[in-house]
């Protein structure tokens, strides 16, 4: 997913108040830190003084006084307090969890390595990110985000390095020679792709819209995915109006 990919590189660069366009106006978003013991367990710990584990923190504190409220608040939070990180790529998994013509929640999970004032010290997170995201122009905004994370031994890396690994090769196997995906920004472009959509698929703008927006504008897996949708009786009888 596109969207994942600009993300991770933003958050994982020195411009992450950047990363403002990707949230709505009133997104809400919290953290969660969980530790796991092990024999470097003073380098793995975390400042959780805005980590919300429920398990953690006093009842006092538990009705929203460690979430974020506002795109400019969880920006500021990220670029000012949050660590330097490096994503390990090959661990990443994406999971759509629901999609609708409202909205669509997914879930990221792998590991990255954090950096503290020390560029020689990193330490590995495990971590997992729920957000849930509202369609607006011809892509998403986050809405609501729970960023949850723990260190990672050893072990676990080198276990998910190798499985990320795995599935690389597999899937780069799988892939035609010449690739076909095609992600137009110029608003224009994508009028007219929408409009196309409509005629071929006989769908109305929005649904056309969306179905091109979540396959990356790539018009063949698009129209392939509504072809598949279409004999399986899933399009929805209003995507027609």
């Amino acid at each position: 997913m596109r969207f994942i990919e600009q993300y991770i590189q933003l958050f994982d660069s020195n411009e992450r108040s950047n990363l403002i366009e990707a949230y709505h106006d009133r997104v809400t978003f919290s953290t969660s830190f969980w530790f796991y013991p092990d024999e470097n367990a003073k380098q793995h710990r975390f400042d959780i003084g805005s980590s919300r584990n429920l398990m953690r923190i006093p009842p006092q504190e538990r009705n929203g006084k460690r979430v974020h409220y506002g795109k400019e608040a969880v920006v500021k939070f990220l670029a000012e307090e949050f660590p330097e990180t490096n994503h390990l790529m090959e661990t990443i998994n994406a999971d759509v969890i629901h999609h609708s013509p409202q909205m669509l929640s997914f879930t990221i999970t792998g590991l990255y390595e954090e950096s503290r004032s020390s560029k020689s010290f990193k330490v590995t997170r495990l971590f997992s990110r729920n957000f849930t995201a509202v369609y607006q122009g011809a892509g998403i905004v986050i809405i609501s985000e729970q960023l949850s994370f723990s260190n990672a031994n050893p072990d676990r890396r080198g276990r998910m390095v190798a499985n990320g690994s795995k599935r690389s090769a597999a899937a780069l196997s799988s892939q035609p020679s010449v690739s076909t995906v095609s992600a137009p920004v110029d608003e224009t472009a994508q009028n007219a792709m929408v409009q196309r959509f409509m005629v071929d698929s006989g769908m109305n703008a929005h649904y056309s819209r969306e179905c091109l927006v979540v396959h990356n504008w790539n018009y063949e897996e698009a129209g392939k995915k509504f072809t598949i949708l279409k004999a399986e009786g899933k399009i929805p009888p209003d995507a027609y109006c």
